[in-house]
């Protein structure tokens, strides 16, 4: 796709960079992506893979971080529908704000918030065996389906 903003991207790979260390040591590997406009604007998108499992980054308007979402290959689930199913609701760094931004619930900077969820608790489920992780994501997938009357 065509970038309509080169903004977006500089904020994503600004962010990335400062996940790559931690990710890259539970085995990621970074996926430019790519950039594009849709409904809501300008966007860039790029990923974190380690074999079947994804953590796909979204930056909207400028610098406004989305969602994150993590796939196991079929289907995906959002940061706040993992950390429900991971034993910690209510308890996020990175929280939604208005849309489409997510941001840090203390008021600092989103790419850290994220950074303070993914090292606890979600990369400590990676510990785990490939086969348990790919089961708490399809019950987070599961139950945001199931909120979403689908």
């Amino acid at each position: 796709m065509e970038s309509c903003e080169p903004a977006e991207r500089t904020a994503l790979e600004a962010g990335a960079a400062r996940l790559r260390p931690l990710l890259g040591s539970f085995g990621f590997a970074y996926v430019p992506g790519y950039d594009g406009c849709s409904g809501g604007g300008p966007f860039a998108v790029s990923y974190f893979r380690r074999e079947l499992l994804e953590i796909g980054l979204i930056v909207r308007q400028q610098a406004k971080l989305g969602c994150p979402n993590y796939s196991v290959g079929e289907g995906w689930v959002g940061h706040e529908d993992l950390l429900a199913v991971l034993g910690h609701d209510g308890r996020a760094r990175l929280v939604p704000g208005e849309w489409p931004a997510w941001v840090a619930a203390d008021g600092g900077d989103g790419f850290d918030a994220l950074r303070a969820d993914l090292e606890d608790p979600i990369l400590p489920a990676l510990r785990e065996p490939p086969a348990r992780y790919r089961i708490v994501l399809a019950r987070a997938v599961r139950a945001c389906r199931a909120r979403r009357g689908r």
